[in-house]
């Protein structure tokens, strides 16, 4: 079986993963934030609350 193609329907962005960007905001550079990805993660962007699960999994303090 072939992997799905990136702008197939098999590839939506509907899961929350860390976003790996940078920010000039931050002392450390870190955005503190998730961000909608293709592939399968704990965090659906469909589950109310699950944004929030996401950054605090990431980015504990």
């Amino acid at each position: 079986m072939k992997q799905f193609d990136e702008g197939g329907a098999g590839a939506l962005p509907i899961y929350w993963e860390q976003d790996w960007g940078w920010s000039a905001d931050t002392a450390d550079g870190k955005t503190y934030s998730c961000q909608l990805v293709g592939y399968q993660t704990p965090y659906t962007a469909f589950k109310e609350g699950d944004y929030t699960k996401c950054v605090q999994h990431y980015f504990k303090r």
